[in-house]
């Protein structure tokens, strides 16, 4: 058998080996530790790349809403008068609707918005184009409001020539009160 080796021989023997892995003990340690503050950096820049990543769809989306704002504002300024009974006039046209007279009314503001009210007397040949045109008046990219619509008593001037054929029709005789409504500025 063999003589158990003495620890005291034991470390004398590796006296020089020690001190290195105690070195390479600590380096293993303090790489350890550095790694794990790599990795925690490493991880808080990730988030703050994603928030950023966020604040900017953000900031996209609001870009666009604020070009939305501004094509709506367009809509709802406040028109010359010119331009409001041009596009009236032709939207009336494009229903087979007459437009008789127009008759603007006083303003009436309330908050940031006002309305410019009018009364639209007009004649039509059936009760579809008088629809068509309300319908349209409605749906325009202006923004228009029907307050009332009234029929207007038939007299012996209200007779319309049809424009496909020379036959003479009873005209109907219809007055609307519509208001545009507008940011003011």
């Amino acid at each position: 058998m063999s003589n158990p080796i003495d620890v005291t021989e034991l470390f004398i023997k590796h006296k020089n080996k020690i001190p290195n892995a105690a070195i390479l003990l600590l380096a293993l340690v303090v790489g350890w530790n550095l790694l794990q503050q790599q990795n925690s950096e490493i991880d808080s820049l990730n988030r703050q790349k994603v928030d950023e990543v966020r604040k900017n769809e953000v900031c996209e989306e609001l870009e666009q809403y604020d070009r939305q704002l501004g094509e709506f504002s367009k809509f709802l300024a406040k028109p010359e008068t010119s331009d409001l009974i041009n596009s009236l006039s032709a939207m009336a046209m494009k229903c087979g609707v007459r437009i008789n007279s127009i008759k603007p009314e006083e303003e009436r503001k309330s908050g940031d918005c006002v309305k410019i009210p009018f009364v639209l007397h007009m004649t039509a040949l059936d009760y579809q184009g008088i629809g068509n045109f309300i319908s349209n008046l409605e749906s325009d990219k202006n923004i228009y409001t029907v307050e009332s619509v009234s029929f207007e008593k038939e007299s012996s001037d209200t007779m319309l020539q049809e424009q496909e054929g020379e036959s003479l029709r009873k005209a109907i005789k219809i007055a609307i009160q519509v208001n545009k409504v507008a940011i003011l500025e």
